[in-house]
């Protein structure tokens, strides 16, 4: 009951999305005898493999018979009549948001007597007229990996346009716009709507991981008004369950700039290769929480990803530095000026300005770790390897409860949290800028009741949540130098806070 009432609250304070997708599929079948005629009357027994759920339903009179609201999956199909033999179809698969055609024939014999099928599944589904490719997660396990988001396995499908690997998030269907593309999981809207109809239009808010995904339908022609007319192609995710066995398992990908070769340019300027590594790991647990009724599934995936970014910045010479100017005559004679011996014959200060001077003394104190390169008779290229690291979490936590034969609720959460600290934005001793994170999550509800062989009823609420936060920690004091602070808005005026004026 309290299982229950925690399903029931999920549902109360979901906020309701417009993009709702069916994720169920069906199995649907004629009956015939040897010599091809329908034959009605026949009962229809349904048992999930995985977590013994049974339903059961009669072939009408023209031998026709459905099976709806079926999770992805794989089940058992007995049908029987007096005076027949019984008919076992094991791993029937039902794939989301699909129908599996399953034409049955009865022999003539005693009803005690059996004819098993194993591996019954469609070669061609002729109940829709969808165009839909579907890969389960076995596929995507055996299928070679750069890493774990899914969600470019899509791109495996024909009418994929894609200009190359590096912008997968520009890739198209059918020739279509980006924003004809609706990602989805269980059934909730997970496309990035700052992005829904620009250059990164394939693109999820949450990425769909290799572990808790059970399968991805792709659907690129002929949809149905289950696919929440919210686009002219589908992307549908849908989130692992439990079953009656205790299943998991572990994982550990690591990746090590050791087995990487350092650039021409770095080793022409005598910079280390940038550090690139990223090391992955987590598990999943899925099982009964009470057998034949109620079942689990969570999945933990993190990475931590160290980096060196190369930075460069101008600049001056260690003569400029102390007002020495190199320049070079009409005559292409290199000369050199005192700027601070001019000025000082001119009546002005010949010394420089403490604020300059403290920002310089910054710069000499951080060359020594930088490589330098000179650029002109003035100015030099610092060069370096500035770290940052990036740390992502991606928990999936999925109960399903089936109340009876005919009514079932599940719930499913899907987030993704990052963290990346900040960088210098020159190098010395400051605090660093742009520390940056973000949670984003799609939660899902749904009830699915099948009120008779032909009547259903289903009722799904979801949210999606997006939460950014840019220069985490960051105060206009700390632009505050020598008690001026000034600051520039993009392509806008230039705002000056003088606290000590100075003359």
């Amino acid at each position: 009951m309290r299982l229950c009432g925690a399903l029931l609250l999920v549902l109360a304070v979901a906020s309701p999305v417009t993009s709702q997708v069916r994720t169920v599929g069906a199995i649907a079948g004629t009956v015939v005898d040897a010599s091809g005629a329908v034959v009605p009357g026949a009962s229809v027994h349904l048992r999930d493999e995985l977590t013994n759920s049974e339903r059961e339903t009669v072939s009408n009179e023209q031998g026709a018979f459905q099976l709806l609201d079926l999770q992805a999956g794989s089940y058992e199909v007995t049908v029987a009549l007096e005076g027949f033999r019984s008919t076992v179809y094991s791993g029937v698969a039902v794939e989301s948001a699909r129908t599996t055609d399953l034409n049955v024939r009865l022999e003539v014999g005693a009803l005690g007597e059996d004819v098993v099928v194993t591996g019954a599944a469609p070669t061609l589904e002729t109940t829709s007229s969808t165009l839909s490719t579907t890969v389960t997660n076995d596929d995507l396990q055996n299928l070679p990996l750069s890493g774990r988001n899914v969600l470019n396995f899509a791109l495996l499908v024909p009418g994929v346009q894609s200009s190359s690997a590096a912008n997968a998030r520009e890739s198209t269907y059918q020739g279509m716009p980006g924003a004809t593309i609706n990602i989805t999981i269980d059934g909730i809207n997970n496309n990035s709507q700052g992005f829904k109809s620009g250059g990164t239009s394939f693109f999820a808010t949450v990425p769909p991981r290799l572990d808790a995904i059970e399968e991805v339908s792709v659907s690129t022609g002929g949809l149905g008004a289950d696919t929440g007319a919210e686009g002219a192609m589908n992307i549908r995710f849908v989130t692992r369950r439990g079953t009656n066995a205790f299943r998991g398992g572990t994982f550990f990908q690591y990746r090590h700039d050791s087995l990487n070769a350092n650039d021409y340019f770095n080793n022409a300027r005598d910079v280390e290769k940038p550090r690139d590594r990223r090391n992955e790991f987590g598990g999943h647990l899925g099982g009964p929480i009470l057998r034949d009724k109620a079942f689990f599934f969570f999945n933990w995936e993190e990475a931590r990803v160290p980096r060196q970014e190369i930075q460069t910045r101008t600049v001056l010479t260690e003569e400029a530095r102390q007002g020495v100017y190199r320049y070079q005559g009409t005559d292409g004679v290199e000369r050199t000026a005192n700027l601070l011996d001019i000025a000082r014959s001119n009546g002005f200060s010949g010394t420089v300005d403490p604020i300059i001077g403290s920002q310089l003394a910054t710069i000499d104190g951080t060359a020594e770790n930088a490589a330098l390169t000179s650029t002109d008779l003035l100015r030099n290229e610092l060069r370096w390897n500035e770290s940052r690291t990036t740390i992502e979490h991606y928990p999936t936590v999925r109960v399903d409860y089936h109340l009876t034969p005919s009514l079932a609720v599940n719930g499913a959460l899907n987030l993704f949290d990052r963290d990346i600290d900040g960088r210098r934005q020159f190098p010395g001793d400051l605090t660093p800028l742009q520390v940056f994170g973000n949670t984003w999550l799609i939660g899902s509800s749904s009830m699915n009741w099948t009120i008779s062989p032909t009547t259903l009823m289903e009722i799904r609420y979801g949210l999606q949540r997006n939460s950014d936060t840019f220069n985490r920690g960051e105060l206009i004091d700390q632009f505050d130098i020598g008690g001026r602070r000034a600051l520039r808005a993009a392509d806008g005026p230039r705002l000056r806070d003088q606290r000590k004026p100075r003359r």
